[in-house]
């Protein structure tokens, strides 16, 4: 159902998780060791289990969203639980930020969850607009005579 609206906000919220996993969380300026060598320090989101545990699981709770198209009340449900789960994300992001060495500065992929988040809410209205005019439609039809 690539056509319909709330599977290309679906999608983009799988790109922006998705792409989470291959970036820096955050980075240290760098700085130059008495022998003459720079250094950074690199925290990436695959380095702590907590982040990538939450990545591979909205990631493939957003998937297993996009194809149960057939069931509109089921995927609701799960857009909703897929948005708490990337605001729960968000707020450990958030408790790493306030958290981190002064010298540290986190990288533009620490709001991707709360962007996905939104687009999975936005998905979600879409989905219950699908089903409110399916139901209105068979109001419409009556009951079906055997």
């Amino acid at each position: 159902m690539i056509q319909r609206i709330q599977t290309l906000f679906l999608l983009v919220a799988a790109g922006l998780v998705l792409s989470m996993a291959f970036c820096n969380m955050s980075a240290s300026p760098i700085s130059t060791l008495p022998d003459g060598t720079m250094e950074q320090s690199v925290q990436r989101y695959v380095d702590d289990l907590t982040a990538i545990s939450l990545i591979l699981m909205s990631f493939a709770l957003i998937v297993v969203t996009i194809f149960d198209f057939r069931k509109r009340l089921r995927q609701i449900r799960m857009c909703n639980i897929c948005s708490l789960l990337l605001i729960g994300f968000q707020i450990f992001l958030c408790i790493k930020f306030f958290n981190r060495p002064e010298d540290q500065i986190f990288s533009l992929t620490a709001v991707f969850p709360i962007a996905a988040a939104i687009l999975c809410f936005i998905a979600m209205r879409y989905i219950a607009r699908d089903e409110a005019l399916v139901m209105s439609a068979s109001r419409l039809r009556g009951p079906r005579k055997k």
